[in-house]
């Protein structure tokens, strides 16, 4: 059996996982799973279906419509 970061592979889980970034370079956020997507989407006024049915959004700015952060679907696995 293969060993992956010491772990055997059918013992590691795959947890989904989200990256929130800010185009001010206010930093990324990892984001665990669907439930607190949905959590951030609420605080921060995005679209977690979006961001679930196809991989990524972007957060617009209420007065200009400008792009001021977005959220993506990690395609790597998350620990």
């Amino acid at each position: 059996m293969i060993l992956m970061n010491g772990i055997r592979g059918k013992e590691m889980h795959k947890k989904e996982c989200f990256t929130m970034w800010f185009q001010d370079g206010g930093g990324r956020t990892t984001i665990w799973g669907r439930r607190e997507l949905k959590e951030y989407a609420k605080k921060y006024d995005f679209d977690a279906d979006e961001v679930i049915r196809i991989g990524e959004t972007e957060m617009l700015c209420d007065l200009d419509g400008d792009v001021i952060g977005g959220v993506f679907k990690e395609t790597e696995l998350c620990k």
